[in-house]
């Protein structure tokens, strides 16, 4: 081989190589967004760019209340209709604007589009572009959405922070290099720690008590609109879809702190562009779905399974009144994703159920640990050791001394005992440690105490009562669990 050729073959190696480990190493040390109890968005995006293509005819667009508020698993099970929702906490419009612009082009079967418009009211932030931005592929599209908020941030803070701020996402290391000393296992390895994203959608798992919801007795403010370049990029969003002949919905899902007077902007729009709008905290769009603001939220700005499996029922129903889905086959994937779900669904009846007997069968998962502890001198009915006894404890220690137990996958595996002082640790599957020791309440009660530690951070478990405890945890999910101290009367077991 010539000098000239060899020397030009041994440069190219060399950029190619550094090319690869450049682009490997900036995806390393780029933020991942994993966790169960947040959006989860990094795996949001990887499912959205894994799409088969043509396989979606429904998306759903907008923000958290999209992750939280909608199933597409219940869609196709129940209504076998295939649908997924490339949402992000506090989604820019321009950021939603992309993502249509994605669907058209990789599903060509999109026959229908949800958006949620909480974002109309919304400030854009660094923050949330960058859920979209940072791990959206290369394409022209992506390179379109960097110019626009690129154009965007020069308007605010200058041509120089402008720029700066596109060779960050063109150069991500630049903006993430000082992570090296945060990488944990999720850096590398996220993908094996899931699923609990399901087509978009990471539902939350909880219950709160909120009052406050509907909005239709709240005055009308006039001087109130949707935010300028907020508007300007979902119209353009509109615009795109009506002209591909998609059928495009509004909502807003339930909210506290969205006001009628938002509500009526966005109607004007709806009105403009002639679409429907369903705003779920009107009382009648909220009778209409079956909402009990006493069982179905999680929070103040999100649904949890309850509430999102009512509004997917809803919107199912409402959609194909116009739109004719095609009903979908399942592929294996599908099927696999399917019991996944449904795993996680357990997850979700265990902590919400009010039923001692159902939540004893849910803890005896496969993918469960149960930890048992009972405070020494505390008298235990007998219908509760026969229990306990079936699931395969020796009850013959408990109320006699200090105690702890473990169940993992439905089987005993460890039993502790001791007169007075018992002090013990265990590693959960899920590599939770957990710390049991007990305290001398009154002579003759010792009172066990758990403690959890994850990383560095110990986190004492609060347990109510005196007596047998029950603390189940999700193996595959380190934030979902649930304490409770159990008792028993004629009646039968009872929560404390």
């Amino acid at each position: 081989m010539p000098k000239p050729l060899s020397r030009f073959v041994k440069v190219v190696c060399f950029l190619l190589i550094f090319f690869l480990l450049f682009n490997w190493v900036s995806g390393i040390l780029q933020e991942k967004y994993v966790a169960y109890d947040t959006l989860a968005e990094t795996y949001i995006t990887d499912q959205f760019n894994e799409l088969e293509p043509d396989s979606i005819e429904l998306a759903f667009l907008g923000s958290s209340q999209i992750i939280r508020g909608v199933s597409c698993m219940h869609l196709l099970e129940d209504y076998h209709i295939s649908a997924f929702s490339p949402a992000t906490g506090t989604q820019p419009m321009m950021c939603t604007y992309y993502y249509a612009q994605r669907m058209l082009k990789t599903q060509k079967n999109l026959k229908a589009v949800v958006i949620d418009v909480s974002t109309l009211y919304e400030k854009i932030r660094e923050s949330n572009f960058r859920r979209t931005a940072d791990a959206a592929p290369w394409s022209v599209d992506k390179l379109k959405l960097l110019w626009h908020y690129t154009k965007y941030r020069a308007k605010k803070e200058g041509n120089q922070e402008a720029f700066r701020s596109l060779c960050s996402y063109v150069f991500p290391i630049m903006q993430f290099h000082d992570r090296w000393n945060l990488l944990t296992k999720d850096d590398f390895a996220y993908q094996e720690n899931g699923p609990f994203v399901f087509r978009g959608n990471a539902t939350r798992i909880d219950r709160m008590l909120f009052d406050g919801f509907i909005i239709d007795d709240q005055p009308v403010d006039e001087s109130v609109h949707p935010r300028k370049h907020q508007l300007s990029y979902f119209k353009r969003t509109l615009n795109l879809l009506q002209d591909a002949g998609v059928k495009v919905v509004l909502i807003k899902t339930p909210k506290l702190g969205w006001t009628r007077s938002n509500s009526e902007g966005v109607q004007k729009i709806a009105d403009e562009y002639s679409i429907d709008y369903l705003d779920f905290n009107t009382q009648a769009v909220a009778d209409a779905a079956g909402f009990d603001f006493t069982t179905d939220i999680a929070d103040q700005e999100h649904l949890n399974f309850s509430g999102a499996f009512k509004l997917t029922d809803y919107l199912a129903e409402y959609l194909s009144k116009d739109v004719d889905f095609t009903d979908a086959v399942l592929t294996e994937k599908d099927e696999q994703d399917l019991a996944d779900f449904h795993r996680l669904l357990r997850k979700n009846n265990m902590l919400l159920t009010g039923d001692p007997d159902e939540f004893l069968t849910l803890a005896q998962d496969d993918d469960c640990s149960m930890l048992v502890t009972v405070d020494a001198g505390v008298e235990i009915p007998e219908v509760l050791k026969q229990k306990f006894t079936e699931l395969g404890f020796h009850t013959d220690l408990f109320g006699k001394n200090s105690y702890a137990g473990v169940m993992s996958g439905g089987t005993v595996t460890d039993e502790k005992t001791a007169e007075g002082e018992l002090t013990c640790s265990y590693v959960l599957p899920n590599q939770l440690s957990v710390n049991v020791t007990n305290f001398q309440n009154t002579p003759g009660v010792w009172l066990n105490s758990v403690v959890l530690k994850q990383i560095d951070v110990e986190t004492p478990l609060a347990i109510p009562g005196t007596g047998l405890h029950v603390v189940v945890f999700a193996d595959r999910y380190p934030e979902i669990k649930r304490a409770v101290t159990l008792t028993a009367d004629d009646a039968g077991i009872h929560f404390v």
